[in-house]
């Protein structure tokens, strides 16, 4: 594996706005920039190395978003945090959408279906396609271990990836054999670029942030409510990939 897909998201965050704020949560990363947003990424527990040598803040933007390359994946966090602080935002210019297995459930029906991921009520949510196959590191009854997803991938027409692949560094294998499925990464830690899209995937199923105060709050544990609460679930395909185009500045 190369790191071309991490290089060309870092190379996109810009140079010109900092960080003025981030924090590690028991399951999610946030940072915050300059210019009012906020991005969030996934985190797996544990200690790792190495652990964060410098603090970001008052860095530019695209030096925290080098972080994803970070074998501790803590800090890979924070560096997928600051590029979603900087590709998920501008909610207006999305359509609201459902819960990614919602809107493509039916679409889905009769097919061989893969998850990356145990996300809660799959079984439910999933019930009528041909055959569910979940990939999971940390296996509850019924999943495949997601070692297993290189050797049965092929079988399927369809999987979700879990965008907390690209912490724990397994995105671009994951995105190579899946080669010719529909390919839908999934997740509030998704990237909303067309970068995803040349390296393979077919829909982004993301999450924008609309009140970066309460989004962070929640996530600390001291605001109220739901992180969805504090932002706009969306979802975008190759085929209407123009509407990432404008972030292109």
């Amino acid at each position: 594996m190369t790191w071309q897909l991490y290089e060309q998201l870092i190379d996109a965050t810009p140079t010109t706005i900092t960080v003025t704020d981030f924090g590690i949560a028991p399951h999610w990363a946030w940072l915050r920039t300059s210019d009012g947003h906020v991005g969030i990424a996934a985190v797996y527990p544990g200690d790792g190395r190495p652990v964060l040598s410098e603090s970001p803040i008052g860095r530019p933007l695209i030096d925290a978003a080098s972080m994803v390359t970070s074998w501790n994946f803590a800090e890979a966090g924070v560096g997928l945090a600051a590029i979603n602080a900087w590709v998920n935002r501008d909610a207006s210019h999305f359509a609201e959408a459902p819960d990614a297995f919602v809107a493509y459930a039916s679409h889905y029906a009769g097919k061989r279906v893969g998850v990356v991921g145990h996300f809660p009520g799959l079984e439910r949510t999933l019930r009528d396609v041909a055959d569910l196959y979940v990939f999971e590191r940390v296996q509850r009854p019924g999943d495949y271990p997601d070692s297993a997803f290189e050797y049965l991938a092929q079988d399927l027409d369809a999987v979700f990836i879990t965008a907390s692949a690209l912490v724990n560094k397994t995105m671009p294998r994951l995105l190579e054999l899946s080669a010719g499925l529909d390919t839908i990464i999934v997740g509030p830690s998704t990237p909303m670029s067309s970068i995803l899209f040349d390296a393979g995937a077919t829909t982004l199923s993301g999450f924008i942030p609309t009140d970066p105060t309460g989004l962070v709050g929640t996530l600390k544990g001291i605001g109220g409510g739901r992180k969805w609460d504090f932002g706009k679930r969306v979802n975008v395909s190759v085929d209407s990939s123009a509407l990432l185009e404008w972030r292109n500045w």
